[in-house]
């Protein structure tokens, strides 16, 4: 078995990312090259254990939710569901 580790180029990302921002990077990419329309992404409330999910449209603000928020919602699926069905 083997692993590959990756880390994010931009160094904005870099240090806000939780393990090197490679998630962050990824999105980036897509928003900025607009392969995709939006990411739903997790953003921060009172600490890194409440997280919102976000949607978000532009790589400006997919800066804010850049991290971990280890308690993601359980319900993202119904979210998806009634919120972004035409996404």
């Amino acid at each position: 078995m083997s692993y590959v580790l990756a880390k994010s180029q931009n160094e904005d990302i870099h240090k806000a990312g939780e393990c090197g921002g490679a998630v962050t990077s990824i999105l980036k990419y897509l928003l900025d090259e607009e392969i995709v329309d939006g990411v739903l992404a997790i953003s921060p409330c009172d600490d890194v254990y409440d997280g919102i999910p976000t949607f978000v449209t532009n790589s400006e603000d997919l800066m804010k939710t850049a991290g971990s928020y280890h308690c993601a919602p359980t319900m993202i699926g119904d979210l998806v569901q009634k919120y972004l069905f035409d996404k």
